[in-house]
């Protein structure tokens, strides 16, 4: 059955990036995967895209890349196809290669010469890299670029998403720098590159990139300057050492100096600069989340990253509709939990609503603590994201004793449902404790100051040697970890639960 690639753009006037960069891949493969056959995908814009593309970037052509790889995501010689938008249609045809699985996989950007890389290296995809430049192009939308997995054997679509955070540098009050026109960015480290397959950035090596001294974007509205970062799904943030400075005629020069950026892939960051009352030759920066590409459209398809929420039914979602968090990817984590045959883990969530508030412990505040608990000081130690297994040990051992905490967690647990393709709820271990108080999750930290009017305990299934259990104190006052290393007694001390859940690929 013959079959083409087809990618459908915008009207000719938005070109290429108006398209592929929020469009929708819908694929007509699966029934016929036969070597040698043909394949068809159409891609076609979601209402309103433009709105969330990509802008024209004068003297630049936008470009598709479609790359095929195997199962394990290593390109397949050959299968590369490159074509520039001129229309609403693009069409890319190619057989069916030999390797069993095979996935597909999109990049887009900008170039200027056919076929030539510009600020992205493309040579080795599925990863991404940089060309030689270092200077000025990365602070212009030609660094702005798109992607996606699709695997034509078990998706019918799939969304094109930034891999890159914007990061915006200016001022909401440019009153306060009247007479400052230019801005100049010493060189500084960004992430090395980007895996489209794994969707992971490359933290381990550095790329160098510097803007000489220019105009301001527009200095009366305090729009000075952006760039893009690659961002890896599991991680937030990236060391690095960037020096800011302003100037003008008439003016002191005013610097600032960032040691961390602030990254979240598809999403824009704002450096608000201000003056420093107390060194006049010195700016503070305030780092917050950019409104510009919120609403995009979520991709049921790609893989968890941290962040993303979680409704009933184990689907992403927004945070409307969410039931839990991811906390957590499964990489790197120790778990000794026992699943069930054929689970493989693939995250961890957070309730995005306390199991219990503030109860005692023992039966009551008059009454007496009998359980006595099991240590698993040595699971903390050896696979500390055991929790699912340390909470079935710590229920065990509280058994029947009437909990006022245990009590109230036992009926949320018997009241919420159940999460698709995931684990029972359960008590967090330590670890996934600390990490759960150290996600940056507006949600979250809303339940978090929203579950008692003051400091709390939060309770981990994990149990000391001395057999107090090993939890933390929040203050939800200023929603700040009060202390994250809190023994908490059982016979004397009140807590709050926030179950969570293990995730199945």
């Amino acid at each position: 059955m013959k079959k083409n690639y087809l990618f459908s753009a915008l009207a000719a006037s938005l070109m290429l990036f108006a398209s592929c960069s929020q469009e929708e891949i819908i694929s007509t493969v699966g029934d016929q995967q036969e070597p040698g056959s043909l394949a068809t995908i159409s891609v076609n814009l979601p209402e309103e895209a433009a709105t969330r593309a990509m802008p024209t970037v004068e003297g630049f052509t936008r470009r598709c890349i479609l790359q095929l790889v195997d199962a394990s995501g290593v390109a397949i010689s050959g299968y590369r196809y490159e074509e520039e938008v001129t229309a609403e249609t693009v069409s890319f045809t190619y057989e069916v290669p030999a390797e069993a699985d095979y996935q597909c996989v999109f990049w887009a950007d900008y170039i200027q010469t056919a076929e030539t890389d510009y600020i992205y290296d493309t040579q080795n995809l599925p990863n991404i890299g940089y060309t030689g430049m270092n200077n000025g192009p990365h602070f212009t939308d030609a660094a702005d670029a798109f992607c996606g997995v699709l695997n034509p054997a078990t998706a019918a679509s799939t969304t094109l998403t930034r891999p890159l955070t914007r990061i915006n540098l200016g001022t909401e009050t440019p009153a306060n720098f009247s007479g400052y026109t230019n801005i100049e960015v010493s060189r500084f480290n960004i992430p090395a590159g980007y895996d489209i397959f794994n969707q992971t950035a490359l933290t381990t090596e550095n790329k160098e990139i510097r803007l000489a001294s220019q105009a301001m974007t527009n200095a009366e509205t305090g729009d000075w300057a952006h760039f893009y970062v690659f961002a890896a799904a599991n991680e937030t943030s990236f060391s690095t050492n960037m020096v800011v400075t302003v100037s003008g005629e008439s003016v002191e020069n005013k610097t600032s100096t960032i040691t961390s950026l602030t990254l979240d892939a598809n999403m824009l960051v704002d450096m608000n600069f201000t003056e420093d009352p107390e060194a006049p030759e010195t700016m503070d920066v305030t780092v917050s989340f950019g409104d510009e590409y919120e609403n995009q459209p979520i991709d049921p398809n790609a893989p968890l990253a941290v962040g993303d929420y979680i409704d009933a039914t184990g689907a992403k979602t927004d945070a409307s509709s969410a039931v839990a968090v991811v906390f957590a990817l499964a990489e790197g984590k120790v778990d000794a939990s026992t699943y069930g045959e054929g689970n493989t883990v693939e995250a961890y969530a957070v309730s995005l609503t306390k199991a219990a508030g503030r109860a005692y412990l023992k039966d009551g505040s008059a009454g007496t603590w009998t359980p006595t608990l099991v240590s698993t000081a040595t699971m903390d130690t050896e696979s500390p994201y055991s929790g699912y297994q340390m909470s079935s040990d710590m229920l065990t051992s509280i058994g029947d004793y009437a909990s006022t905490l245990f009590t109230a967690y036992n009926t949320w647990v018997s009241s919420s449902s159940s999460i698709s393709n995931a684990s029972n709820w359960y008590i967090p271990s330590y670890a996934q404790l600390q990490d759960i108080l150290t996600l940056d999750n507006a949600t979250l930290k809303e339940a978090l100051n929203g579950a008692y009017t003051s400091t709390y305990f939060l309770i981990s299934s994990s149990v000391n040697a001395d057999l107090t259990i090993h939890g933390s104190s929040y203050n939800s006052t200023d929603g700040t970890v009060q202390n994250a290393n809190q023994n908490i007694d059982p016979t004397s001390h009140q807590g709050v639960i926030f179950p969570v859940v293990t995730i199945f690929e």
